[in-house]
Parts: structure tokens; sequence; C-alpha cells
């Protein structure tokens, strides 16, 4: 982590969006470096389509299929008749993360390799919901307790995120962790090797403005949870 903070003294713009005249522009302004999220009347647009767009599956054909990941080519249609033919999509079990503190307030964080990418990384503990975890909640309690040797006196369901929508058809379900506490140690995976880190929330901001947490699942589960702690403002 590096010593020097990002400043935040230069300009940072302000976005005057123009819309059509019977919606009300909206001014938006960043202010990244005390995460204050300031913005005027905003015009919200109706997302929801007035027709059904959801696609219809032809066929379906694994092409790969294995314990942690599957991948798949479909065959669709979309509802006006045009067909879609490859779509590749890609299977993975449910995932879960949270934010966790301690009952000395610290946040709990890990430190591993990442092969993928070739890096090691800082992220929040996390990982697969089991056929034996009875519940959303069960898993996160399980993977804390595997990973750090925590239990925590509270859980609070922060919601669900998509890896992307786009490829994948699994979800994150977030949650924030309080009243942590140490009970055993740790129980690894016989290829995790993982150092967990204990650290203050000021700390866990600086980390976010210098873009030094690179998981896009973990930054969204912490942007929740900040918010839940009240420790992120966001003011319309």
């Amino acid at each position: 982590m590096q010593n020097k903070q990002n400043s935040c003294k230069s300009q940072f713009p302000i976005f005057n969006c123009m819309v059509s005249k019977n919606v009300r522009p909206a001014i938006v302004l960043l202010i990244p470096c005390n995460f204050v999220f300031l913005t005027s009347t905003i015009a919200i647009h109706k997302t929801t389509p007035s027709y059904n767009m959801k696609w219809k599956i032809l066929s379906s054909e694994y092409l790969f299929n294995d314990t942690w990941l599957k991948a798949r080519k479909d065959r669709c249609q979309r509802p006006d008749g045009k067909i879609i033919d490859p779509y590749y999509v890609i299977e993975y079990p449910e995932w879960t993360t949270a934010l966790a503190l301690t009952r000395e307030n610290k946040v709990l964080m890990v430190r591993q390799y990442r092969h993928a990418l070739g890096v090691e990384c800082i992220e929040i503990p996390g990982g697969c919901i089991d056929p034996t975890d009875n519940n959303q909640e069960a898993a996160i309690r399980r993977e804390f307790l595997e990973e750090t040797g925590f239990a925590f006196d509270h859980a609070h369901f922060l919601g669900t995120t998509s890896p992307n929508p786009s490829t994948n058809s699994n979800l994150m379900h977030m949650y924030l962790l309080t009243g942590g506490h140490k009970v055993q140690e740790q129980q690894l995976d016989g290829n995790e090797e993982i150092e967990v880190m204990e650290i203050t929330l000021q700390e866990l901001k600086k980390l976010l403005a210098e873009n030094k947490i690179v998981q896009s699942m973990h930054v969204t589960t912490l942007f929740y949870g900040l918010l839940q702690l009240e420790k992120l403002k966001l003011e319309m």
C-alpha cells in the first residue's frame, strides 16, 4: 500500500446532463476521496421494457462439465424470432462474501495469490455455497470460520450482485458481519494459502480510494457494507 494518498485537491468534473425538455437536468458531483456522493434532482428514466425481451432456449449443450466450472453452448430465439446461435454461458456455483468487523471494530481482510491474474490480492473472505450449507448465511459464516478462524455475533444480508450477467449464470450474495471474535485456527483447503489482516475502516477506505482492491464483486460488497454502516454517504 502506497504511503502517499491520492490528492483530494484536484478539480472533480461536474456533469451537466442534457435531457428532453420534460425532464429536469441532473448534475452529479463525485468526491471519491471523502466517499461522499452528492446529487441534485436525478432524472429517473424508465428501464423496464414495454415488451418481453427474454430469450427462449431452443437447445443447450455442455462443452465442459466439472465440479467448479461448467461451460455450455445455447441456441436461443429472441421474441422477434431472431435466432442466436451459438451463445456461450459459464456456470459456477453460487458465491458469498462479506464485509466483516471484529468486536474491536477492525475489518477482516485476507491476502492471497490469484493464479488467473498471476498476482497477490487483498480481498475480503468468501467462497462457494456448498450443498451442505443450510442457507447463504450459513455459508458465509462457514467460509469465515475456515479462512480466518473468526465467528460473528450478527449477520446482515446486503443483497446480491452478478459477476457478469452476459456470461455468468451465478450470483454473489453479500453480507455485513459484526461482532467477530476468533474461536479457532484456520482450516484451509490443500491449495489455499491465506494471510489474515485486521485493518481499520479508514485504512479500508484508503485501499478503495487507491484502487488496491481489484476484485470487483468485493468492491461492490464493501460499498453496500459501508453504506449500511453509515461510513459512506449517498446524498440525493
